[in-house]
Protein backbone atom coordinates (compact mmCIF):
# COMPACT_ATOMS: atom_id res chain seq x y z
CA UNK A 1 0.00 0.00 0.00
CA UNK A 2 2.75 2.60 0.87
CA UNK A 3 3.83 1.99 -3.06
CA UNK A 4 0.78 3.54 -4.12
CA UNK A 5 1.25 6.55 -1.90
CA UNK A 6 4.42 6.89 -3.20
CA UNK A 7 3.40 7.07 -6.53
CA UNK A 8 0.82 9.31 -6.33
CA UNK A 9 3.24 11.85 -4.89
CA UNK A 10 5.71 10.96 -7.85
CA UNK A 11 3.08 11.89 -10.04
CA UNK A 12 2.26 15.18 -8.24
CA UNK A 13 5.50 16.06 -8.40
CA UNK A 14 6.18 15.03 -12.03
CA UNK A 15 2.96 16.68 -13.06
CA UNK A 16 3.88 20.29 -10.87
CA UNK A 17 7.13 20.13 -12.41
CA UNK A 18 5.00 20.16 -16.33
CA UNK A 19 3.41 23.09 -14.58
CA UNK A 20 6.77 24.85 -13.89
CA UNK A 21 7.79 24.10 -17.52
CA UNK A 22 4.78 25.45 -18.96
CA UNK A 23 5.05 28.51 -17.02
CA UNK A 24 8.29 29.00 -18.32
CA UNK A 25 7.30 28.55 -21.64
CA UNK A 26 4.20 31.34 -20.85
CA UNK A 27 6.36 33.74 -19.89
CA UNK A 28 8.84 33.04 -23.25
CA UNK A 29 6.36 33.32 -25.38
CA UNK A 30 5.27 36.83 -23.55
CA UNK A 31 8.52 37.51 -23.63
CA UNK A 32 9.10 36.63 -27.18
CA UNK A 33 5.27 38.93 -28.52
CA UNK A 34 6.76 42.01 -26.63
CA UNK A 35 10.18 41.50 -28.45
CA UNK A 36 8.12 41.37 -32.18
CA UNK A 37 5.85 43.96 -30.85
CA UNK A 38 8.90 46.24 -30.62
CA UNK A 39 10.58 45.05 -33.93
CA UNK A 40 7.60 45.98 -36.21
CA UNK A 41 5.85 48.59 -37.15
CA UNK A 42 2.92 46.77 -39.00
CA UNK A 43 -0.28 47.45 -36.59
CA UNK A 44 -2.01 43.93 -37.43
CA UNK A 45 1.13 41.98 -36.25
CA UNK A 46 1.85 44.25 -33.57
CA UNK A 47 -2.40 43.86 -32.79
CA UNK A 48 -1.75 39.59 -33.20
CA UNK A 49 1.28 39.76 -30.91
CA UNK A 50 -0.60 41.98 -28.08
CA UNK A 51 -3.26 39.38 -28.31
CA UNK A 52 -0.67 36.36 -27.83
CA UNK A 53 1.18 38.15 -24.97
CA UNK A 54 -1.53 38.85 -22.92
CA UNK A 55 -3.22 35.39 -23.27
CA UNK A 56 0.00 34.03 -22.26
CA UNK A 57 0.21 36.25 -19.36
CA UNK A 58 -3.18 34.81 -18.46
CA UNK A 59 -2.05 31.68 -19.04
CA UNK A 60 0.50 32.23 -16.61
CA UNK A 61 -1.88 33.49 -13.68
CA UNK A 62 -3.88 30.11 -14.36
CA UNK A 63 -1.49 27.63 -13.98
CA UNK A 64 -0.28 29.15 -11.16
CA UNK A 65 -3.91 29.14 -9.73
CA UNK A 66 -3.35 25.61 -10.53
CA UNK A 67 -0.19 25.02 -8.70
CA UNK A 68 -1.48 26.60 -5.54
CA UNK A 69 -4.40 24.82 -5.41
CA UNK A 70 -2.37 21.48 -4.94
CA UNK A 71 0.37 22.95 -2.72
CA UNK A 72 -0.79 25.22 -0.54
CA UNK A 73 -5.42 25.75 -0.51
CA UNK A 74 -7.37 23.62 -2.76
CA UNK A 75 -10.13 25.35 -5.25
CA UNK A 76 -13.22 25.37 -3.68
CA UNK A 77 -16.92 27.14 -4.50
CA UNK A 78 -19.99 26.73 -2.46
CA UNK A 79 -23.25 27.25 -3.29
CA UNK A 80 -23.48 30.59 -1.13
CA UNK A 81 -20.61 31.88 -2.73
CA UNK A 82 -21.99 30.82 -6.27
CA UNK A 83 -25.30 32.55 -5.03
CA UNK A 84 -23.98 36.16 -4.07
CA UNK A 85 -22.47 36.93 -7.51
CA UNK A 86 -24.46 34.55 -10.02
CA UNK A 87 -27.40 37.96 -10.79
CA UNK A 88 -24.41 39.14 -11.98
CA UNK A 89 -23.09 36.12 -13.99
CA UNK A 90 -26.09 35.76 -15.27
CA UNK A 91 -26.42 39.43 -16.67
CA UNK A 92 -22.75 38.83 -17.87
CA UNK A 93 -24.22 35.98 -19.56
CA UNK A 94 -26.80 37.72 -21.76
CA UNK A 95 -24.18 40.05 -22.59
CA UNK A 96 -21.89 37.37 -24.41
CA UNK A 97 -24.62 36.29 -26.16
CA UNK A 98 -25.21 39.67 -27.27
CA UNK A 99 -21.99 39.97 -28.22
CA UNK A 100 -21.48 36.84 -30.33
CA UNK A 101 -24.72 37.79 -32.10
CA UNK A 102 -22.90 41.24 -33.14
CA UNK A 103 -19.80 39.44 -34.20
CA UNK A 104 -21.25 36.79 -36.15
CA UNK A 105 -23.48 39.72 -38.59
CA UNK A 106 -20.14 41.91 -38.42
CA UNK A 107 -18.18 38.72 -39.88
CA UNK A 108 -21.35 38.17 -42.52
CA UNK A 109 -20.97 41.44 -43.49
CA UNK A 110 -17.39 42.22 -43.74
CA UNK A 111 -15.63 41.83 -46.95
CA UNK A 112 -11.73 42.29 -46.11
CA UNK A 113 -9.99 39.61 -45.35
CA UNK A 114 -7.97 41.49 -42.35
CA UNK A 115 -11.24 42.95 -40.85
CA UNK A 116 -12.78 39.50 -41.01
CA UNK A 117 -9.52 37.62 -39.29
CA UNK A 118 -9.41 39.89 -36.10
CA UNK A 119 -13.45 39.98 -36.20
CA UNK A 120 -13.39 35.45 -35.87
CA UNK A 121 -10.44 36.17 -33.27
CA UNK A 122 -13.13 38.39 -31.32
CA UNK A 123 -16.18 35.89 -31.82
CA UNK A 124 -14.06 33.01 -31.18
CA UNK A 125 -13.12 34.98 -27.53
CA UNK A 126 -16.46 35.62 -27.22
CA UNK A 127 -17.72 32.37 -27.44
CA UNK A 128 -14.86 30.99 -25.25
CA UNK A 129 -16.54 33.52 -22.44
CA UNK A 130 -19.21 31.67 -23.06
CA UNK A 131 -18.86 28.11 -22.48
CA UNK A 132 -16.99 29.02 -18.92
CA UNK A 133 -19.85 30.78 -18.19
CA UNK A 134 -21.88 27.52 -19.53
CA UNK A 135 -19.69 25.65 -17.24
CA UNK A 136 -20.02 27.54 -14.44
CA UNK A 137 -23.97 26.97 -14.87
CA UNK A 138 -23.71 23.37 -15.09
CA UNK A 139 -21.29 23.86 -12.04
CA UNK A 140 -24.33 25.77 -10.27
CA UNK A 141 -27.00 23.07 -11.20
CA UNK A 142 -24.66 20.47 -9.46
CA UNK A 143 -24.54 22.44 -6.48
CA UNK A 144 -28.52 23.32 -6.78
CA UNK A 145 -29.97 20.19 -8.08
CA UNK A 146 -33.58 21.11 -7.80
CA UNK A 147 -33.62 24.31 -8.43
Amino acid sequence: MPKKSLESAEKKARFLTDLDKWQKMESLSAKTCAEVQKRTENTLIKMIAEIIRKDSESHIEVLKLIKDSLTKEALHLTPDELAEIWDLVDGYHNIEHKSVDIAQEAIRDSRLFEIRFLLTYLLEDESKHLKLLNQLDDFKRSLFPYR
